[in-house]
């Protein structure tokens, strides 16, 4: 007869991973991804180091797992924002607000996998640039559609350079938020943002979608 699993078992196995990931988000934070070891991970989360080997290949295993959760809930999240707003300015300004709030939100957890991860390791940089590009596709989309509404203008061919751009802004804000404090808050600078890539894209009166997407 072949085992099965009980929903007990499964609890108790989902538990004990989250605990791990949990114990590795917390050491990471401190101590940085290359000078934690699976053994202070296992530890931490109150387990042999042989525990760790049943949830978890290695060490690069389960951060590229805690990249993934991020990325997951980050890209569901902008989704959602985006549901129900007809104006594709809207929608894009909705996506942008979105994003920086979940980084906002998840400050350790993002100065682990934006900052530790840049280098570290080219299946992180992999997935770093798959996030980029996810959104940076959301934004294109956006802006095909207000090209074609004539609510901008410019060249079909500037949409890809124009989306990465976009992105890149915020991206850049985040990164110097996490690394100084610079800018001091987030939130308080989405307006600033907001208004400065949508005169980029010629847009005569960004306030308007301040509310819109939810600034």
């Amino acid at each position: 007869m072949a085992y099965q699993r009980t929903e007990r078992v499964v609890e108790r196995l989902q538990s004990n991973e989250q605990a791990l990931l949990t114990a590795a988000q917390e050491l990471f934070a401190k101590q940085g991804y290359h000078g934690t070891t699976i053994k202070q991970i296992a530890n931490r989360a109150g387990f042999a180091v042989g525990t760790f080997y049943l949830y978890f290949e290695n060490k690069e295993e389960l951060f590229i797992r805690l990249l993934n959760e991020l990325f997951n809930r980050l890209i569901e999240e902008v989704r959602e924002s985006r549901q129900g707003k007809v104006d594709p300015i809207a929608k894009l300004t909705a996506s942008m607000d979105k994003a920086v709030e979940i980084f906002a939100q998840e400050e350790e957890l993002s100065r682990i996998l934006l900052l530790q991860s840049t280098g570290a390791n080219a299946r992180f940089s992999e997935r770093l640039a798959e996030l980029h590009g996810a959104l940076a596709i959301l934004v294109k989309e956006d802006l095909s559609e207000a090209l074609d509404m004539g609510i901008i203008d410019m060249d079909k061919e500037s949409l890809s350079t124009a989306a990465k751009a976009l992105v890149g802004t915020f991206y850049e804000n985040i990164l110097g938020w996490l690394r100084g404090r610079e800018p001091e808050s987030l939130i308080d600078i989405l307006p600033i943002l907001t208004r400065y890539n949508l005169r980029g894209l010629g847009i005569s009166n960004p306030d308007k979608y301040l509310s819109l997407g939810g600034n």
